[in-house]
């Protein structure tokens, strides 16, 4: 586990025994996850914030994505073996706060050995990244969209213009993408990068590539907010694509404007191309391989033109336009991170008076119910034995004496108007009243359970039980 072992790893060794003997679901981890390398690393080299809740988290290389870090969070995540799955220089700059981001670098450069980076300088490795990699807008799933335009819109990324492109491959697999500018490939010139994109299976939106983002630090690129005074190829749409007059893919970073320039080859020759900027004739915010005149544009829904004071962008990226026409259609939500957009009306789930993205509940704290209504978290309980949510005044769920929450039809009331689960308690035969084991114990007479204070009579001292002698001689 650690090179060396010196006295602070062996100590770390021995709290780790400890904690395998007093909780069995740490004992498992240890058992089947190696501690990370690169936090057994860091730990030998420099002292974490929090030693003991490093410990408790137990880090480890993900079985389901090897380039990324599992830990876990608490004692009800290692109970469920529920693990979180993070980059690993995000967790050593965690543990590790006053560590110099080039020694966390190195750290993930040096033991994520099972990623490959690539950077490639053509453009069909731009479009490949794009169309192989992680999801995003611009990645077109759909052959008929390139039949329609003749083009992709990345092919607008030029490498003459200094454009090339950044991967990170598990095998042959694209898991990581960043677009990248060294103008016209002066090694002189700055190096950057305004977005990385890393698969995610299942989502739709792609979120940034941490590990990527490492490496392209460690190889001189900076990150930037826009592309800003970069060009782009000018490629014409032609009759087939006449919304624009020329192609163009949708643009990260704040500036998503371009404006149409021309450059002098020789005499008498001059060449088109597009440069990005904040506020040009074009805007580059659309998926769909065409740009829009800052003054108007198309409703995305029916079609009809909109103009600049009617237009309403909706979604969580702004990237859909509508009019007034069919703005009536959505609803303004509450939703991914906490933020207002419009999403369509039956994606709307009302709450408190409130609407929420119903792709977005968790990070507002509203959860589903048993009955397929909504609610918010703190006026909700989950029901282990269920595995579903219920609202708290839901009769069919009820507070029992430890204040859990348990099903009513596992319960039973006791005698005090308290409730517990119905194997913690028995019934008295002579009262029909319920107590808990654990603060009373019954009384048994001919095969019956009794509480003390409704034994039945009897007649002959000889039937009473000794324990009733007992007490009557007392």
């Amino acid at each position: 586990m650690f090179v060396g072992y010196s006295e602070k790893a062996k100590n770390f060794c021995t709290a780790a025994r400890i904690l395998s003997h007093s909780r069995f679901w740490h004992s498992r981890q240890q058992s089947h996850n190696p501690l990370h390398p690169a936090v057994a690393a860091a730990f030998n080299m420099h002292d974490p914030e929090d030693w003991q809740q490093l410990l408790l988290e137990w880090p480890y290389v993900s079985k389901t994505d090897v380039t990324r870090l599992a830990y876990t969070r608490d004692e009800r995540g290692g109970e469920d073996d529920r693990q979180v799955l993070t980059s690993l220089g995000k967790y050593l700059k965690r543990h590790w706060p006053d560590m110099a981001d080039h020694i966390i670098r190195d750290y993930v450069a040096k033991y994520a050995t099972a990623s490959a980076f690539r950077i490639e300088r053509t453009t069909e490795a731009i479009v490949h990244a794009v169309q192989e990699g992680p999801s995003s807008c611009m990645k077109w799933t759909d052959e008929g969209d390139l039949d329609e335009i003749g083009h992709h819109p990345y092919e607008a990324y030029a490498p003459c213009y200094g454009w090339h492109v950044a991967t990170r491959r598990l095998g042959h697999q694209i898991v990581g993408r960043a677009l990248l500018m060294q103008r016209d490939n002066d090694e002189a010139q700055p190096k950057y990068f305004v977005r990385t994109y890393r698969s995610n299976p299942g989502d739709t939106y792609s979120q940034p590539d941490d590990e990527l983002i490492q490496w392209l630090k460690s190889q001189g690129y900076e990150h930037r907010g826009s592309w800003k005074n970069e060009r782009l190829a000018y490629i014409a749409s032609g009759k087939r694509h006449a919304d624009s007059e020329f192609i163009a893919p949708y643009l990260d970073g704040g500036a998503q404007c371009v404006d149409i320039d021309t450059a002098h080859i020789s005499e008498g020759k001059y060449k088109r191309f597009l440069k990005i900027c904040s506020d040009g004739e074009w805007s580059c915010s659309n998926t769909c391989g065409h740009a829009t005149e800052q003054d108007s544009c198309s409703c995305s829904d029916c079609g009809s033109r909109v103009s600049e004071d009617d237009q309403r962008s909706v979604g969580y990226h702004g990237d859909h336009v509508v009019g007034a026409c069919c703005i009536d259609d959505y609803t303004m939500v509450t939703g991914r991170r906490g933020n207002e957009y419009h999403v369509p009306n039956d994606q709307a789930v009302y709450v408190d008076e409130e609407y929420y993205d119903r792709d977005y509940l968790g990070d507002n704290n509203i959860v589903e119910l048993e009955d397929g209504e909504y609610c918010s978290m703190d006026d909700a309980v989950h029901i282990e034995s269920a595995g579903a949510w219920y609202h708290r005044d839901d009769d069919a769920v009820v507070c029992d004496h430890n204040s859990e929450w348990q099903m009513r039809d596992d319960c039973v009331q006791l005698y005090d108007s308290e409730w517990a689960l119905e194997d913690e308690a028995w019934e008295c035969a002579g009262s029909g009243n319920y107590y808990l084991h654990d603060d009373d114990t019954p009384v048994e007479v001919d095969g019956e359970n009794y509480h003390e204070d409704y034994l039945p009579e009897t007649d002959d001292e000889e039937d009473k039980t000794p324990t009733e002698t007992t007490k009557e001689s007392t």
